[in-house]
């Protein structure tokens, strides 16, 4: 492939942020080399300016309620925003005559955007025949409670697959996880399967704006919900802190807490009417998220790729509480605790006695070595140079 390609890259969020924060870290590559036009069409998720920009291509914004798909604008009816939304994208294609197509996690999941997704799949194919069609998969991808009975998903996926696609990359380390530990069904893909290791956001600036240390300049201990939230998490950490750690072991640090992006302001409200300790910060959702990580002493978290692929790229002492409402955090949270890199604790187990021990624990630990491929985004970049 040559050195200056078009990729169209398609992304739909629907419930968190993590989806488009991995294709935007791997749009954000390609475009230091290619033209890239990234499909834009959720809620909207703060990212810090990249280097070498790129084009989105803004669609009327939709998310996933209660299993149905609902416009952000409550005003308008989602059948004509779809077809809005159909429209741009096809529009988009023929513009742009794409040399990549990359389409992600759709057919493993997403069944129901299938009737804007085909269509643009078409439409390439007939404005550029040499266009590759290629699938950009997670590490972990089970059923969610969305999709259809295993059965219907092995059959529709593998049609998708056999129908549209020329190669699936899978965004992840094989040593670690491995398609066929989720996907039963791997062996009937036929179409070539390339891993490209975790596609990790790197750090592209120095932290501006400095915690404000405890005087004796201990590091924070910093909590993030997800792009969703967790408010009994949120809740159990600020009782811990406030019960235990100051109380009863004289804790002489920070808590840090990032606020999710999609959070109620009543719920907002009520995060703060639960603290009584000036040592508790409540920050905004941010995309400098990483270089906070950096100089944490500890993370609190839930297991969502990015946040995982965070701990492993700074190396910063964690501790996992998966949301068991998405099917991929209990298992890749179970894999890596069983390597050691972290401390797993279930949502059903927790408790402000088994979280003071726990913090207690890692924030006087150090990070394990590990050799987990964290340089996805820069591989996925070189096989799509050369499919």
């Amino acid at each position: 492939m040559s050195s200056s390609q078009r990729f169209f890259i398609y992304v739909q969020h629907l419930s968190g942020t993590g989806h488009f924060v991995r294709i935007f870290e791997i749009a954000r590559i390609l475009a230091e080399r290619h033209q890239v036009y990234l499909v834009d069409g959720g809620r909207a998720i703060p990212r810090l300016t990249p280097q070498f920009p790129f084009e989105k291509i803004k669609l009327p914004p939709i998310y996933r309620l209660e299993g149905n798909l609902v416009p952000v604008d409550s005003n308008l009816n989602i059948q004509a925003v779809m077809e809005t939304r159909k429209n741009i994208l096809l529009k988009s294609i023929e513009t742009i005559k794409p040399d990549v197509l990359l389409i992600e996690h759709f057919p493993f999941s997403k069944a129901i955007l299938a009737p804007e997704i085909i269509p643009i799949i078409n439409r390439a194919r007939i404005v550029n025949s040499q266009v590759k069609i290629i699938c950009s998969l997670r590490d972990i991808c089970p059923n969610t409670k969305y999709e259809l009975n295993p059965e219907q998903h092995r059959s529709e996926a593998l049609f998708y697959l056999e129908q549209y696609f020329d190669a699936i990359l899978v965004h992840s380390d094989p040593n670690i996880v491995k398609l066929e530990d989720y996907v039963p069904w791997r062996s009937q893909i036929k179409i070539s399967i390339k891993y490209t290791g975790y596609v990790s956001q790197k750090a592209q600036t120095k932290l501006k704006i400095q915690p404000e240390l405890t005087p004796n300049k201990l590091p924070p201990v910093i909590v993030s919900a997800g792009g969703n939230g967790s408010l009994s998490l949120i809740g159990e950490c600020i009782k811990t802190w406030q019960e235990c750690l100051l109380t009863k072991l004289g804790f002489e640090r920070q808590l840090i807490i990032f606020l999710p992006l999609f959070i109620a302001d009543n719920q907002i409200n009520q995060i703060h009417h639960q603290i009584t300790d000036k040592s508790i910060v409540i920050k905004k959702f941010t995309p400098n998220f990483l270089e906070w990580m950096q100089i944490a002493a500890l993370s609190i978290c839930q297991s969502g790729y990015n946040t995982c692929t965070n701990i492993l790229e700074t190396k910063t002492p964690a501790i996992l509480i998966p949301d068991l409402q998405m099917s991929d955090q209990l298992p890749r949270a179970t894999r890596l605790s069983e390597l050691g890199l972290v401390k797993m604790i279930k949502p059903d187990e927790l408790n402000s006695n088994i979280l003071t021990s726990a913090i207690i624990t890692q924030i006087n630990s150090t990070f394990p070595p590990h050799n987990i491929n964290l340089d996805g985004g820069y591989k996925t970049g070189k096989i799509l140079e050369q499919i």
